[in-house]
């Protein structure tokens, strides 16, 4: 799907929303999705010092709320990469400008040894505190009915993701990500958003 800038006014509401997304061929059976999902956890999927959170709304104190999220598909090689931003009308433009310089950081840089750390402490409780509770268990099992997938499944992508370093990561992002590849979605009381940004 090609890149573009879609818009959404919406008159003297006072919050408006940033949205960036990425189509990848990347699915959850892919050998490099145990990276994008480290990946994803650190830039905002996962905790409040995240990338976008510490930028967008601790240091820049534009946004409400930042994230990013991360959607595989379990039979196709395609997934989603996107982040988001609670922000007002105003600062759209300058949170567009934040997410674009935090993600070029990401592709030139990486992470660090600690950030990769933590993200895999973080994923590794989640998932085990969520095959802890019945009802998730039970979804799990009939999932893997469907994907034809065992629980020894999950051991394995674990044990890869335990593996993982920050060079592999930040080489998997090389790989895949591009500033200038995501669609940019922008919904909010555009007459202060293009004063603002005049």
């Amino acid at each position: 799907v090609a890149a573009q800038t879609i818009t959404f006014d919406t008159p003297d509401k006072e919050n408006a929303t940033f949205v960036a997304a990425l189509m990848l061929p990347v699915g959850g059976s892919h050998a490099d999705a145990a990276a994008l999902e480290l990946a994803n956890y650190i830039i905002g999927g996962g905790f409040l010092n995240s990338r976008l959170a510490t930028r967008l709304r601790q240091k820049d104190g534009l946004s409400y709320g930042a994230g990013s999220f991360m959607t595989q598909l379990p039979l196709d090689d395609k997934s989603t990469f996107g982040a988001y931003a609670i922000t007002a009308p105003q600062n759209l433009a300058k949170v567009e400008i934040g997410f674009k310089e935090e993600i070029a950081r990401v592709i030139k840089d990486g992470f660090t040894d600690e950030e990769i750390a933590s993200a895999k402490s973080g994923l590794l409780q989640d998932n085990k505190i969520s095959r802890a509770k019945d009802g998730e268990l039970v979804s799990t099992l009939r999932r893997n009915i469907l994907r034809d997938r065992t629980m020894q499944w999950y051991g394995d992508y674990e044990a890869k993701m335990s593996g993982l370093t920050a060079e592999d990561v930040h080489k998997v992002i090389k790989k895949y990500m591009s500033v200038d590849d995501f669609t940019i979605i922008k919904a909010g009381d555009m007459t202060k958003a293009n004063a603002e940004s005049k």
